[in-house]
């Protein structure tokens, strides 16, 4: 998948392993296509400098150019209303897996997914097609 802008939506530390497992991925120049949003006063300073520290854009508006995002925050219902607002915004959900993780190719391919290091499955999951995506649940 050609990703234009990529955001990551979160910044605490749930965003911050996310960003782990980016900088895991083969592809260097992902970081400068890489943005970190939180709503404005929705994160701490520090939280917004430890992003910004390592060499991420740091933002509380969706940029212009983005076209897929992570939510990347622990509250369920945060994790909706981020959805909701990229794909309001015409954003599509990327996925991400750690190339330390043992998973099935149709896990793989769940909308919004993140696979972190040492994750590993034998065989799919009952939740491998339940995405973050508001696109999934319709």
């Amino acid at each position: 998948m050609a990703v234009r802008r990529l955001v990551v939506m979160g910044a605490g530390g749930h965003a911050r392993e996310v960003l782990d497992v980016l900088e895991s991925l083969s592809d260097r120049a992902g970081r400068e296509r890489t943005t970190v949003f939180a709503e404005p006063g929705s994160t701490t300073a520090a939280a917004a400098a430890l992003v910004r520290d390592r060499g991420y854009e740091f933002v509380d508006a969706l940029p212009a150019d983005a076209g897929h995002y992570l939510p990347a925050v622990g509250d369920p219902a945060l994790r909706r209303r981020f959805a909701t607002l990229a794909e309001a915004r015409g954003l599509e959900p990327a996925r991400v897996v750690s190339p330390l993780s043992t998973v099935p190719d149709v896990v793989r391919e769940a909308p919004g997914l993140v696979v972190f290091p040492g994750a590993t499955s034998a065989r799919p999951s009952p939740w491998a097609t339940t995405a973050t995506s508001t696109r999934a649940a319709r």
